[in-house]
């Protein structure tokens, strides 16, 4: 039998299990309430009366993530020019894809949570949809080795349908867990991916930095170098100018020297040659003889001059010479003539060649020739003041043959019997007359404009006066007075004109610097202007010079003569 305090005991556990299993029952219907009050009121209540608040917040932060990355576009529009800037934009791009692919995720949550989006969410979540793909296909575009990435998987459109989320549907918790799982298992591959390309521009950054490191450094040796280098340079290459200047200097200076001496060289050898002869000379061409149809040659000579020279000192023969040619010299520059040569008082002197001039060679020679009288009728001899020049002159016209005589010392000689006849022409002529032919009278007729009359007395029944020439037999033979346009006859009644006066005769024969050449037993005299000569060396030129020579001056004009 049951005592009565195992009933007690039996009541008791009763009662105790009423009790526990009346406990467990509140306990469930607690835990039910609480998890239908939380999911079917308070987490759809807190879903929609925060769903405002937070798109407020992902609007700003919107502002605020999109201000940073246009900062970010900026330094990489900034960095252009870097190896780095295609990962730059592949980062920024990432960003962005990162961005709209957290924003469009928020909005599947709302809409797992509420069941329903608004019409604005919903544009909103298939824009970030479309953006956050597009952006990340652009960031896998401008990697030049792009990394592996896992396929984009359509977690939104496995989850919910996009085209029908605008319809209500239940509120599915778990369905939202499990959105949420996937979401953030590929947020967490985006951002390994972003981890990848943020680390290989790191690498780089730090790669370039070093190499900017390495060049600065090696810009900073060459600098240091260039500074310990540059004094030694700069001195070099200032003594190198200083040397370059120095020798430009000197060359400029032999230069202008050696213009000068060129120069003399062809004032003398024009003094000695024409020019065209001399022209064929310098080309190392042999120059040919030339036949001239028609020249006139004028020959002159001082009368008595070797009696005057034979009365006189060296230094006044020379002196006396001097003063002649230099007056003709000075005169004959003024016509188209040419100088062939001095020896001892002759003169001669050519026109007509080397240069044709047609028929002016008559004329030039006929002005010439009244030029020099008329010069000539007031100079006097300069030791002799009361003593004047007189000179002889003949002229004739003809054919001759030019050429180049001689190898070692060449001379510029005429041929033919036009030379010889204006040779006899000068000696059978007068004192300060003027003594030409009869072709030299045809030529200044054709011309015109000459005074001119034969020879001796003229008879006005006789055609002509004829005149015995040595060699020649007789020519008809004129005397030159004058022009008509002007040049005077010579007359003796003017006064004379001196070169010094007679108490400064020594002085001024000491200013004189006599040149004398033997060539071929010939005395060549030239007067030379302002000469310095010491009369040391003036008496040693001179010494050569002695009675004997001067009185050899008139055999020398005579041989002249006789070889033409």
């Amino acid at each position: 039998m049951i005592r009565a305090k195992d009933k007690f005991n039996i009541c008791c556990l009763r009662r105790a299990s009423r009790r526990r299993r009346k406990s467990i029952a509140f306990r469930l219907v607690g835990v039910i309430l609480r998890r239908y009050l939380f999911t079917c009121v308070c987490v759809p209540l807190f879903i929609y009366f925060s769903l405002k608040d937070v798109e407020a917040d992902i609007r700003n932060a919107s502002l605020t993530v999109t201000s940073m990355l246009e900062q970010m576009e900026d330094q990489i529009r900034d960095t252009s020019t870097s190896s780095i800037w295609r990962y730059m934009v592949s980062y920024k791009n990432m960003l962005r894809a990162i961005e709209d692919r957290c924003l469009a995720t928020i909005y599947c949550l709302f809409l797992l949570g509420s069941g329903e989006l608004s019409v604005s969410s919903m544009a909103s979540l298939k824009r970030h949809d479309t953006l956050a793909r597009d952006y990340l296909r652009a960031a896998i575009h401008f990697l030049t080795q792009p990394n592996t990435l896992p396929d984009i998987p359509d977690i939104i459109n496995d989850i919910v349908d996009i085209e029908s989320a605008s319809l209500p549907r239940a509120v599915n918790i778990s369905a939202a867990e499990e959105f949420y799982k996937r979401a953030t298992h590929y947020h967490k591959e985006l951002r390994n991916f972003q981890n990848t390309i943020r680390d290989y521009i790191t690498s780089q950054v730090k790669s370039d930095i070093r190499t900017a490191s390495h060049h600065k450094w090696v810009a900073v040796a060459l600098l240091v170098t260039v500074l310990v280098i540059s004094p030694v340079i700069i001195t070099l290459v200032i003594n190198a100018t200083n040397t370059i200047q120095a020798f430009a200097s000197t060359l400029v200076q032999r230069t202008v020297q050696l213009q000068r001496e060129k120069h003399k060289g062809d004032t003398l050898l024009h003094q000695m040659l024409p020019r065209p002869v001399i022209k064929h000379l310098k080309q190392h061409r042999q120059v040919p003889a030339e036949s001239f149809e028609n020249v006139t040659i004028y020959f002159s000579d001082v009368v008595g001059f070797t009696q005057i020279s034979a009365e006189s000192s060296p230094m006044e023969v020379v002196a006396m010479l001097n003063a002649l040619y230099h007056l003709f010299d000075s005169r004959i520059e003024k016509y188209d003539v040419y100088k062939v040569e001095t020896i001892g008082d002759a003169y001669m002197v050519v026109s007509g060649l080397p240069q044709r001039n047609g028929g002016k060679h008559a004329g030039e020679i006929a002005t010439m020739s009244l030029d020099l009288l008329r010069a000539l009728n007031r100079f006097a001899i300069p030791h002799r003041p009361a003593q004047f020049f007189n000179v002889r002159i003949g002229i004739n016209s003809g054919p001759v043959v030019a050429g180049v005589v001689g190898t070692t010392m060449p001379r510029y000689c005429l041929f033919g019997d036009t030379v010889n006849t204006a040779s006899r022409m000068e000696s059978t002529g007068e004192p300060m007359k003027i003594h030409i032919s009869q072709t030299t009278k045809e030529e200044l007729d054709a011309l015109g404009g000459y005074e001119m009359e034969y020879r001796g007395e003229t008879d006005i029944k006789k055609e002509h006066q004829q005149v015995w020439l040595q060699g020649k037999g007789t020519l008809s033979t004129y005397w030159l007075h004058g022009r008509v346009d002007g040049l005077p006859r010579p007359s003796i009644d003017e006064p004379p004109i001196l070169l010094a006066p007679k108490e400064r005769l020594p002085e001024f024969l000491e200013l004189l610097l006599p040149s004398v050449t033997d060539e071929e037993d010939a005395i060549d005299l030239h007067f030379l202007h302002n000469p310095k000569l010491s009369n040391a060396s003036a008496s040693i030129r001179l010494s050569a010079l002695t009675t004997e020579s001067t009185n050899q001056l008139g055999f020398i004009k005579k041989n002249l003569r006789d070889n033409y």
